[in-house]
């Protein structure tokens, strides 16, 4: 796994990333380059985070080759569309239905490890997500390939849908991720592409616009991959908590309709299934409320935080990129989980008036 960070102030443009590779071994080793200048004395960078490789083949290699290739610079955006058709024209073309198919297999086996340990309606909905990618539902098997996991008292296509939403998050750590980041020829402020590749169908790039930043003039902090430490940081609420919170309330709600129906039931209430239903439609949109209440707070000090670093000075910026790798290090080594991201990172630093340039490099070892 990686951490990486993307600070956007203006006048310039930050990118952090640790050094740690994880491989299928589950070995973790420090030393990775996945900073990239792509073109010299442009103001232009390439991060890569996810699988170091794609159709088998290092993406640190293909990006090498891309940079011989690439022709006039003039925005950032016809760089993203040239990087794109280079790996399309230029890697092994794989087929999409065996792609899915592949991932796929793995995925089931978590799903129903999960459902067996915390019951399916539990399972399904303490991970539920809410984008499918286009591409996926291309897929040929896409309306019955989860059909042996949904029981029969449940409605297939609605629930077909949320183990998609599930299982197109967990897509995002099987793919490569890709930012690419700098300053048009013809522009003041910086530009952000950030999309996923996955595979080369037949020459066509199978991948997941993430955000696009065109001629940003607006502060921004942004942190990818491994990112839960870190947004946990600029937010003030984690993951963990806020799904504790969640919980807390839902449990709550069905201990109060249980108690409630009870009631109602014992002192003989006349129309007390209207009642219930009512009492039954407040809590849950109650629970709705509460979940955009929680999302909003997040997003609102997040831009809280970005909006302040216009005014910082470009090395307390890289300051802070460095401590939001360090931050995810720190909390795994007091985990006893498999250490996958490292505390040494490279930074580089954009503008338009310098290029490219290291504020921190750990060279690697020959």
């Amino acid at each position: 796994m990686t951490i990486e960070a993307a600070i956007i102030d203006k006048r310039s443009l930050i990118l952090s990333s640790d050094l740690a590779i994880t491989t299928e071994e589950y070995k973790s080793y420090i030393g990775v380059k996945k900073i990239f200048e792509i073109k010299e004395k442009e103001p232009l960078g390439m991060m890569i985070n996810g699988a170091m490789e794609f159709e088998n083949i290092p993406l640190e290699t293909l990006i090498g080759e891309f940079k011989m290739e690439i022709g006039d610079f003039e925005s950032v955006e016809k760089v993203k569309e040239d990087f794109i058709k280079f790996l399309s024209n230029n890697t092994e073309h794989t087929s999409f239905e065996e792609y899915v198919s592949s991932i796929i297999e793995g995925f089931k086996e978590k799903l129903t490890e999960s459902i067996a340990e915390n019951g399916f309606e539990n399972a399904i909905n303490q991970s539920s997500k809410d984008f499918i990618p286009d591409f996926i539902k291309n897929y040929s098997n896409f309306y019955n390939e989860f059909d042996e996991l949904i029981p029969e008292t449940y409605d297939r296509n609605e629930y077909a849908l949320k183990i998609w939403r599930i299982f197109s998050h967990e897509l995002n750590f099987e793919g490569s991720g890709i930012i690419i980041a700098g300053f048009d020829k013809n522009s003041h402020y910086p530009s952000l592409f950030v999309f996923n590749i996955y595979c080369n169908d037949e020459g066509r790039l199978i991948f997941k616009e993430i955000e696009s930043r065109i001629n940003c003039e607006e502060p921004l902090i942004r942190v990818y991959a491994m990112n839960e430490e870190a947004y946990s940081f600029l937010t003030g609420v984690s993951e963990e908590f806020e799904y504790s919170i969640k919980n807390f309330v839902k449990s709550s709600n069905n201990e109060l309709i249980k108690n409630m129906e009870s009631y109602l039931k014992k002192e003989d209430v006349k129309n007390y299934e209207q009642i219930m239903f009512r009492l039954k439609n407040e809590l849950k949109i109650n629970l709705i409320d509460l979940e955009t209440y929680i999302k909003t707070y997040k997003l609102d000090t997040l831009i809280n935080t970005s909006n302040s670093c216009e005014y910082m000075p470009r090395q307390l910026l890289c300051d802070l990129a460095d401590s939001l790798i360090k931050l995810t290090a720190l909390k795994q080594k007091l985990s006893y989980d498999l250490e996958t991201v490292s505390s040494e990172n490279d930074i580089a630093v954009i503008t338009k008036s310098e290029n490219l340039k290291w504020a921190k490099y750990t060279a690697e070892i020959v």
